[in-house]
């Protein structure tokens, strides 16, 4: 999902005006897909399609960088401006020369372009730094905590883990209180999550009334969410059943007439979904990769099971 942070950049910016936006254009062309230019390997002996080595397979669709394994991908932007001038990005790419003079590692091939694909290249990575990540830092990714103070230790414990195991894609997780920029709230994850749980926790009673035959039931506490499902299933639910179901602290438990009770889901542990929570957020991150946007963490928190 974050590949389409390229293609809504270059639409804003074809607003301004035909000429810069057909220049943004063939910049990217060329930093995700390798368009316009050769990939030199092996002192050149290996002349290849740049398309075979874009700039964002290394340094992510956002250009800021990352590190896979032992290898480390430097950032194309610092802050919100490229980490380099047209001069110095034209030495990096045709030469292999860094900024500070030092010859770079063979890993990064040495391209062949024209002039104008190189200035369309550097204008695009100042449209990159320009749209930014809000919340993603090179080393770091902003999370704002949970609104309620009772949750944001395990939500912040639960971070923690994610950060001793490593981060993702060489980014540390880190919490950022109101008003500072974050890629995801925490009561974001939370509230979806809940809705998960509600969702899995009516499958549960579902498949355990289908595995009993029990058709009626009486609600001892009051649920309209469950009250909807029961009735899709076509369970009635009758103030006089036979059966009932009790929602409270012991969980969800059904009382049968003879008086057998059978907790059809457990009660969450404490702060279970705050941590539960944190854990899915470094999941959809290391699913984004480096180039993680909020749009993509957003989608691969809806994607994720809820499972620890």
């Amino acid at each position: 999902m974050f590949r389409l942070i390229p293609h809504l950049i270059v639409a804003a910016l074809a607003v301004f005006g035909g000429a810069a936006g057909a220049q943004v254009e063939a910049g990217r062309a060329l930093f995700v897909e390798g368009a316009g230019a050769r990939a030199l390997l092996a002192d050149g002996a290996v002349d290849v399609p740049a398309s075979r080595f874009p700039c964002a397979g290394c340094h992510g669709a956002d250009g800021r960088g990352g590190v896979e394994g032992a290898t480390e991908f430097p950032a194309l932007i610092t802050g919100a401006a490229p980490r380099f001038d047209r001069t110095a990005l034209a030495a990096a790419l045709l030469e292999g020369t860094g900024a500070d003079g030092r010859t770079l590692s063979s890993a990064m091939p040495r391209y062949r372009t024209d002039p104008a694909t190189l200035d369309a290249l550097h204008a695009y990575i100042a449209a990159l730094a320009d749209a930014g990540g809000i919340g993603v830092a090179a080393g770091a990714l902003h999370i704002t905590p949970p609104s309620d103070p009772a949750r944001r230790a395990a939500f912040a414990a639960g971070l923690d883990e994610a950060n001793r195991e490593g981060g993702a894609w060489g980014r540390r997780f880190a919490l950022v209180d109101p008003p500072a920029g974050a890629v995801v709230a925490a009561d974001e994850v939370v509230a979806g999550l809940a809705e998960a749980a509600a969702e899995r926790r009516a499958a549960l009673i579902a498949t355990e009334l289908r595995r009993r035959d029990i058709r009626a039931v009486a609600l001892g506490t009051p649920d309209d969410a469950l009250s909807v499902m029961l009735e899709d299933l076509s369970v009635d639910v009758l103030p006089d059943a036979g059966a009932q179901i009790e929602i409270g602290a012991p969980g969800v438990v059904l009382v049968e007439a003879d008086g057998t009770r059978t907790t059809l889901v457990a009660p969450p542990k404490d702060d279970a979904l705050a941590t539960l929570s944190a854990r899915h957020v470094a999941r959809a991150a290391i699913a984004c990769g480096r180039g993680v946007t909020r749009r993509c963490l957003l989608g691969a928190l809806a994607d994720l099971r809820l499972e620890p």
